[in-house]
């Protein structure tokens, strides 16, 4: 770690300690449960990191609602709860990386993801 100088204080900001989260709750691409009992265990779940100790948050968005079902509903419901935990862990002073990644639902296959040569999924990709 580069210590912070008054040279690049303004365009380094070490992180000490993070901690992985999911939209969904145990990494899951999905829940079934209503959308309100989700954004009560996430603010729960950003709670406990801040208690922890922890001063950044990475947080997972899966792609699935894109590249899998694009389904319009599982998309805006995915941004609802990743936009939830960010406007809360900011608001307890959290740094914020968000990651969106390929899904890990069964139905997910090699064609679906970034790193295929099919133009399709480049382009559900792109979209998502």
């Amino acid at each position: 770690m580069v210590p912070a100088t008054s040279a690049n204080a303004q365009t380094f900001v070490p992180f000490h300690s993070g901690v992985n989260l999911s939209v969904a709750p145990s990494g899951a691409d999905r829940s079934r449960m209503p959308i309100a009992t989700q954004q009560a265990e996430n603010a729960q779940r950003v709670a406990v990191a801040v208690e922890n100790g922890f001063d950044f948050v990475r947080l997972r968005v899966a792609m699935a609602p894109w590249i899998d079902t694009g389904s319009v509903a599982d998309q805006q419901e995915a941004l609802t709860l990743a936009n939830g935990i960010i406007q809360q862990a900011l608001a307890k002073g959290e740094r914020i990386d968000v990651v969106m990644m390929a899904g890990s639902l069964s139905t997910t296959t090699a064609s679906r993801l970034i790193c295929s040569a099919d133009p399709s999924a480049v382009a559900a990709w792109t979209a998502g």
